[in-house]
Order: structure tokens, then sequence, then C-alpha cells
């Protein structure tokens, strides 16, 4: 699935804030969701953990939700 849907999804399992590994802070999901629509990659949700991982050899960006 899309980043967005990933983030989607993580909204409706109750998460609000979303960090990657190039970011300081965390963000609201909600204000995220405009930017993630371009990244086309391949995500998997992960609502027990928080965590949405990239599907790719050799993956360059993590999230984590909280």
């Amino acid at each position: 699935m899309t980043l967005t849907e990933a983030l989607e999804a993580m909204l409706e399992a109750g998460f609000t804030q979303v960090q990657d590994n190039h970011s300081r802070f965390p963000k609201d999901i909600r204000d995220v969701l405009g930017q993630a629509q371009w990244d086309l990659s391949d995500y998997t949700p992960d609502p027990a953990t928080g965590h949405i991982a990239q599907n790719h050899d050799r993956p360059c960006n993590h999230f984590v939700c909280s």
C-alpha cells in the first residue's frame, strides 16, 4: 500500500502522530497526509507496534506512530 494508505490505517487504529527516521520531532499524521501522496513506495503498517515499514530491499525510510 502507499504511504498515504498506511498513514490512514494508523489513524484508524488510533494513532495521531508520526515520526520518520529523518526527523527530530513527530508530526500530526493529518499534516503529513498531503505530502505523503507523492510517495508511491510500498509500505506495511503494523497497528500493534505503531511502525510503518517500507517494503524494499534497501529501505530508505521508516515511520513510527504514536
